[in-house]
């Protein structure tokens, strides 16, 4: 923000992802980011004016292990939200740097962080995946 630019309504987004079919970008290739967060992306599109993307997360490997088991309750591993933030914040800036990238840089923000069921992680050496849309 620079000296006499208005000041942004605290109650609305800096922007929106929804789109309407006359905005829908063209998109611009962008490798998707592998993080210790998250691993494989599932879907890229526009649906209806609205980008979908999903991924893919292997709660056994060692990296994202680690982060899930970090908080105990009772002695049991829980993944705490920031292991879901991270998530959606990783997606986040692929969906603006891929379709949106005028917008890089801009403010981002979880709105509403619904966490349905506690996520329980075992040490396995089979893959443990969750996918967030």
């Amino acid at each position: 923000m620079r000296k006499g630019d208005p000041l942004p309504n605290q109650n609305q987004p800096f922007f929106s992802t929804r789109l309407t079919k006359p905005e829908i970008p063209i998109p611009k290739i962008v490798p998707f980011p592998r993080t210790s967060s998250v691993h494989r992306l599932l879907q890229d599109s526009i649906l209806d004016g609205k980008i979908c993307v999903s991924s893919e997360s292997d709660l056994s490997h060692p990296e994202l292990m680690s982060l899930a088991q970090g908080h105990k309750v009772n002695h049991i591993p829980l993944a705490t939200p920031s292991v879901y933030a991270d998530i959606a914040f990783t997606l986040m800036i692929y969906v603006i740097e891929r379709y949106l990238p005028q917008k890089t840089g801009s403010r981002l923000e979880i709105v509403d962080l619904t966490i349905e069921n506690a996520l329980v992680t075992e040490e396995m050496r089979k893959p443990q995946l969750l996918v967030a849309n």
